[in-house]
């Protein structure tokens, strides 16, 4: 049954403004219970959102920037970012066939403002780029050591802290630089200090205004590990984490790898990642999901689906990173559905430094076969570690010796979300193709899935620990 909104609620003399000019649409707002709704399409696609309709489910999709926001006609309960949020009003279809949504609770989910000018019947709109908030302003920086974690609490007004790390060694320091910030902490703002450490974790803290616009805070270590870093917008904290080296082994200090001049592998050909990578995370995409099965194949009576090779391959894949000693996430750990747009947002919420979306290959034919890696370089790479297309050689090269089916090569692919939505390097692994009957036959043997997981691990690995060679202050 469809929610309707009768022609009586239309507000008519609803006008729309973004940053100061005027945004007309083919149909008029409409006021519903106090709340003014506006035609998807017309307003947000404008704003450079992407709408999405799903007619089974009646739902409404809006993706900008970072953040996804899924609308059910006649339901006042919306997904932004994966998670359940209450409305006023829901969305509506009006006479016509016009789909509605309230366009304040969507504009603000997606980081835009909003006003209403009463007098001149207004909705007033900004663009995230035209509420840029003043810049992070370090205030204080302090430590403490409890419950086996040396804690770094940097307090900050303003914008919240937008940060990139880093890990050097000669002499061994993890980075945290915050961008789009000014120093204020000690005597003379804009200035320089030190901090000691007086911990097992660094020796000493060093802060400074590196750049005009970016504060950089050095942790002189005396162990080789990286931190965690979480934000408390509430009150204003950013969390620097280092796990207490005396609070492992009932207070021994426990050895650490040597990266790349280190011997120690995991037991199945996968190097252990050099420790200055260690904290990037990275996120693994079982690709489709739930009631988007992908591909499929039927062999002697077996339908078999492409979602749940997938899965099981990003589940051996995940296991084999941990174990060489990188940080993940899985955006899906069982058969539930992810949409195209709410991958991406997850990830760049989530921080992550590398993606990685787990597939397999169909075709029309069956002569196609071989294994692939799509990729696309985007500007904001510059700011990681490795680009996706180094990422790419590095997987197909390793898929191809682990595998063996036939080289299909890399691709450079804007149109897929996964890729262009990301800020991070991004790939898409795509195993083979179950319509040929060759690759089928390894694909469906029992080696399939731990070849291609480990293949996958051994190259991230590799590409990273090569970024970490060649890394300079």
């Amino acid at each position: 049954m469809l929610f309707i909104v009768t022609p009586a609620s239309a507000a008519g003399d609803v006008a729309l403004m973004l940053d100061g000019s005027e945004i007309v649409c083919d149909t008029a707002p409409v006021i519903d219970r106090g709340r003014t709704l506006v035609p998807v399409r017309a307003l947000f696609e404008s704003l450079g959102a992407e709408v999405g309709w799903d007619p089974a489910e009646k739902l409404v999709s809006v993706s900008y920037s970072n953040t996804a926001v899924h609308l059910v006609i006649g339901k006042k309960t919306a997904r932004v970012n994966g998670k359940d949020v209450a409305m006023d009003v829901p969305a509506a279809i009006l006479p016509g066939n016009r789909t509605y949504i309230p366009v304040r609770f969507v504009a603000e989910s997606l980081g835009f403002g909003v006003d209403w000018d009463d007098s001149s019947r207004t909705v007033l709109l900004r663009t995230p780029e035209g509420l840029e908030d003043d810049p992070t302003v370090i205030e204080s920086i302090s430590c403490s050591t409890e419950d086996g974690v040396v804690r770094t609490a940097v307090a900050y007004t303003g914008a919240g802290p937008d940060c990139r790390t880093a890990a050097y060694e000669s002499p061994d320091r993890f980075v945290v630089d915050v961008r789009n910030a000014q120093v204020n902490a000690g005597a003379v703002a804009g200035g320089s200090g030190t901090i000691p450490g007086d911990n097992a974790a660094f020796s000493q803290i060093r802060y400074s205004q590196f750049e005009e616009r970016t504060v950089r805070i050095v942790f002189d270590l005396t162990q080789r590990k990286t931190a965690e870093l979480t934000v408390d917008a509430a009150e204003g904290y950013l969390y620097i984490d280092f796990a207490d080296p005396e609070a492992a082994e009932g207070g021994e200090t426990a050895d650490e790898p040597e990266g790349e001049d280190s011997d120690e592998t995991t037991g199945i050909d996968i190097p252990a990642l050099d420790w200055r990578m260690s904290g990037q995370r990275i996120v693994i995409d079982a690709g489709h999901g739930g009631k988007d099965s992908g591909c499929l194949v039927v062999d002697s009576g077996v339908t078999y689906y492409e979602k749940d090779f997938n899965l099981k391959i990003a589940q051996a894949l995940e296991k084999y990173l941990i174990e060489a000693g990188a940080k993940t996430y899985m955006l899906r750990t069982h058969d539930v559905t992810l949409t195209l747009q709410e991958r991406p947002v997850l990830a760049n919420e989530l921080g992550a430094d590398l993606f990685l979306s787990i597939h397999n290959n169909s075709a029309e034919y069956p002569t196609a076969k071989g294994s692939q890696v799509f990729y696309y370089s985007k500007a904001t790479e510059e700011n990681y570690a490795v680009d996706s297309k180094d990422l790419a050689e590095y997987i197909l090269e390793e898929l191809l010796q682990g595998i063996g089916l036939a080289d299909r090569g890399i691709a450079s692919q804007g149109a897929y979300a996964v890729l262009n939505k990301t800020d991070m390097p991004a790939v898409i692994v795509e195993g083979g193709f179950f319509s040929n009957p060759e690759d089928r036959a390894v694909m469906l043997g029992p080696d399939y899935t731990d070849l291609y997981a480990r293949s996958v691990a051994r190259a991230v690995v590799l590409c990273l620990n090569e970024a970490a060679a060649r890394m300079e202050d």
